[in-house]
């Protein structure tokens, strides 16, 4: 269906569509919250889908036909050039709160600061 889409012309029903999958992707996530008792679990329960395991961006729902592409937490040279603050905020507002992609959602509201800040620290250290 996709690909119909595409040779006709339709990137934005594409681009709706995505999005649509996407949020109900995360919706049946979110509808049914991991009993996390480590931050690994909390990753790979709320961000994996998009960054992958491994972080590197290849999630399930890291598909070529978003218009941005989850970042690749192993890039050092990236990475480096996000603050601590810029994650944290993107992790509890969500990706337009720093001017990136509307497809990250917020998790501030979902998750506790502990949460939010273990998360920070694991995702640094894909990077080492």
């Amino acid at each position: 269906m996709i690909g119909m889409m595409l040779n006709q012309g339709c990137g934005r029903a594409v681009t709706a569509t995505l999005k649509l999958t996407i949020l109900i992707s995360l919706t049946l996530f979110v509808s049914n919250p991991a009993q996390a008792s480590d931050v690994r679990q909390l990753f790979n329960f709320y961000c994996a889908q998009c960054h992958g395991i491994s972080g590197k961006g290849d999630g399930i729902n890291a598909i070529k036909e978003l218009e941005v592409l989850p970042r690749d937490f192993t890039n050092k040279v990236e990475m480096a050039k996000r603050s601590d603050e810029d994650i944290l905020t993107v992790i509890k507002r969500g990706g337009p709160a720093i001017s990136k992609s509307s497809f990250m959602p917020a998790w501030g509201d979902t998750l506790s600061e502990d949460d939010i800040e273990s998360l920070l620290t694991y995702i640094r250290a894909f990077a080492k």
